[in-house]
């Protein structure tokens, strides 16, 4: 096993999302990530969500959750995670700031000059990064001050204070193989893949993370997160947004497609108050099952840690957003806490 002689504790049940070895590829990048979470909950959090990181940092630990010889999905991006190692920090404050403490500082600086050393990385900014300066869009890692962090590692390093020039944008992975019929790429996360190009279709198929789908290009349609690129499977000519996959890489733009329903960031809202948007929740831990958005609302079942289930709408109550489906057993609407609209918390997530 490789790891840090800084790991205080192992924890390596990461439900599976990983990938073993590294195909090859040497560790030459650190990626810094927070867990927009005051709450302890790595890696337990991984068991149902397809993501993971090498290691977890907080005051008082440093979690080892992924060997460092095999690959943790942390990036969201394939060619990056097969070339770093990831490391989360707790927060010490919810949004909008998501401060670190500085104990955590401390202990992931210790971290990364360990890490440095023993791989020959560089201890800079071009080479310790932002999960945000990985080719997709993200704020993580919040209000980490990582320049502190990479400075302080250098200092115990005892290398002088980093000046260089901002880390410029790390060069995007390499286009996949392909012919003029298009080409394959994997899925960084779970995902769905729908019936049109956009997030209000049904869902035709839900792919884990690091399946390979062979794509013909990519269309446009419904902005998700600014891009309106979204992959056209060449089997089943459905759709994936780009940010499943971290990018269209050289594959053809097909043009724009004309939805049948009105596909605008703008949610619809019914007469229920219920914003329609389909999709498929899985739950972090055991919920409750309410026959009303409200914690006060009567609970008539548990949705157990892990399972997961289609739902068609959402409703912000109480400073929660509640997920939505007709239930299985009464045949009528129920709801279940997904997150804080701070995301102070987060139960559950939605794909």
């Amino acid at each position: 096993m490789a790891g840090s002689k800084f790991a205080t504790e192992y924890n390596f049940n990461v439900g599976g999302h990983m990938a073993a070895g590294r195909q090859g590829h040497k560790v030459d990048r650190i990626v810094i990530h927070h867990n927009a979470n005051t709450n302890d909950v790595v890696p337990g959090v991984w068991q149902s969500r397809a993501s993971s990181a090498h290691y977890q940092v907080t005051p008082t630990a440093v979690r080892q959750c992924v060997d460092e010889n095999n690959t943790a999905w942390h990036a969201g991006n394939w060619a990056m995670n097969l070339r770093s190692i990831g490391i989360e920090h707790l927060n010490s404050t919810g949004a909008p700031s998501w401060q670190v403490a500085p104990e955590t500082i401390e202990r992931s600086a210790h971290l990364v000059a360990d890490i440095c050393q023993r791989y020959g990385i560089p201890c800079d900014r071009g080479h310790i990064i932002k999960h945000s300066e990985v080719p997709r869009s993200t704020a993580c890692p919040g209000g980490l001050d990582i320049d502190k962090l990479v400075n302080r590692a250098r200092e115990l390093m005892g290398q002088p204070a980093d000046t260089s020039a901002p880390v410029p944008t790390p060069a995007p992975a390499p286009a996949p193989a392909q012919k003029s019929d298009g080409g394959y790429l994997s899925f960084d996360y779970r995902g769905n893949v729908r019936n049109e190009p956009t997030t209000k279709s049904g869902v035709f198929a839900t792919y884990d993370a690091g399946a390979w789908v062979k794509f013909d290009g990519y269309v446009h349609g419904e902005s998700v997160n600014g891009s309106d690129k979204w992959l056209r499977s060449s089997r089943s000519k459905k759709y994936v947004h780009e940010s499943v996959t971290g990018g269209v890489y050289g594959l053809p733009d097909l043009g724009t497609v004309n939805l049948s329903a009105p596909a605008s960031n703008t949610p619809q809202t019914g007469s229920n108050g219920l914003v329609a948007q389909n999709g498929t929740y899985k739950a972090y831990f055991n919920m409750k099952i309410r026959t009303a958005p409200s914690l006060s609302a009567q609970s008539i079942d548990t949705f157990d840690k892990g399972a997961s289930h289609s739902y068609d709408g959402y409703v912000d109550n109480e400073g929660i957003r509640w997920i939505s489906f007709i239930g299985d057993t009464t045949n009528k609407r129920v709801y279940v806490a997904r997150r804080k609209l701070d995301n102070s918390e987060i139960w559950g997530e939605c794909y």
